[in-house]
């Protein structure tokens, strides 16, 4: 989930469903201390969308060979509605 608000002063939320893959605490704790530093600091959006970037540079890929790309999605996403309200 990524919540934010907009140039314009509209908040912008987009909520994204992974499919299961298994338990990976590692990354959970990971994204959730990013999410904690995105809150306290509140960078600019391409700040933010960069430290998402090398946090998910630094995840372990799965064990099965399949890449999730559901942040890289929800990032798309971001984008792509963040441009729709400028």
């Amino acid at each position: 989930m990524v919540s934010l608000e907009a140039d314009n002063g509209k908040p912008l939320m987009i909520m994204k469903r992974v499919g299961f893959h298994g338990n990976d605490l590692e990354s959970v704790e990971k994204l959730n201390a990013l999410a904690r530093r995105i809150c306290a600091q509140t960078p600019d959006p391409a700040v933010a969308q960069q430290w998402l970037s090398e946090t998910l540079r630094l995840r372990p890929l799965p064990t099965s060979g399949k890449v999730d790309l559901g942040a890289s999605k929800l990032l798309q996403t971001l984008r792509e509605r963040r441009q729709s309200l400028l």
